[in-house]
Order: C-alpha cells, then sequence, then structure tokens
C-alpha cells in the first residue's frame, strides 16, 4: 500500500511537467514547419524568378505556398501537431530576387497549452524563431 501511495505521489508530479514539455515540443516542430515554408516560398521564388506568396490561414491551420495561382506546398500545421496557429497578416509574398514584398514585418504565433513560439519574418523576407512565451 505505501509503495502504491508514493508511486502515485511520484506520478502527479512528474505528469504535468511532461504535459509542458510535449505541448513545447509539439509548438517548436509547428514553429520549425512555418519557418521552412518561408524558406522554401523564397527559394522558389529565386529559382523559378517569380513571385511566390506563403498564404497562412489560421482558421484552418494551414499554410501554403502558391505561384501563379499554383498551389505548390499545402501543409495542415495546426491539425498535425495540435496547436493553434495566428497571424498578423494572412500573406507573405517574394520577389523573383528574394526580396520580400510589403512595407510592414509578419508574426506568426503558434500556441499549443501554455506553451508559444512566434516566427518572425522581416518586410526583407528574413525569417526568424522570435521570442517564446510561456
Amino acid at each position: 500500500m505505501v509503495v502504491l501511495a508514493i508511486v502515485g505521489l511520484l506520478a502527479s508530479m512528474v505528469l504535468p511537467s511532461l504535459a509542458r514539455i510535449h505541448d513545447g515540443l509539439m509548438v517548436r516542430g509547428a514553429a520549425n514547419e512555418v519557418m521552412m515554408a518561408f524558406f522554401a516560398a523564397r527559394s522558389r521564388a529565386i529559382d523559378d524568378a517569380r513571385l511566390t506568396t506563403v498564404v497562412l490561414d489560421g482558421v484552418a491551420g494551414r499554410v501554403a505556398i502558391v505561384a501563379r495561382g499554383e498551389t505548390l506546398l499545402a501543409r495542415p500545421v495546426a491539425a498535425s501537431r495540435g496547436v493553434t496557429l495566428s497571424a498578423s497578416r494572412p500573406t507573405a509574398a517574394y520577389f523573383p530576387d528574394g526580396l520580400g514584398l510589403g512595407g510592414a514585418n509578419l508574426t506568426v504565433v503558434l500556441s499549443r497549452g501554455a506553451a508559444a513560439e512566434t516566427v518572425l519574418v522581416s518586410r526583407e523576407g528574413r525569417v526568424r524563431l522570435g521570442g517564446r512565451g510561456r
């Protein structure tokens, strides 16, 4: 009986921290997928010498790369990792020279539970992982 009580007590202390770690891993993985979409869009714009757009759908939790009306890549980032996706604007585009189109930076926030990651895209098209929310 005493052993079961000790095991139960230890499990009650460990399980919440494991859930936080899992949430953090899912959010970090989703942030990496979003960053890779931006990298791929920039690379595709340069390689194909055409305007290429990243489309962020916060409702569906989807990230897509579109060029000349053709969807080149679509990823269900939120559904596959159980995170929520929100963006400061729904699209970002790259010119054929790799520079970003638009006059404002873009922020993509991915969250799950208490874990959050921010992907920042500068108006020049540079992408980086921002600060973490806890």
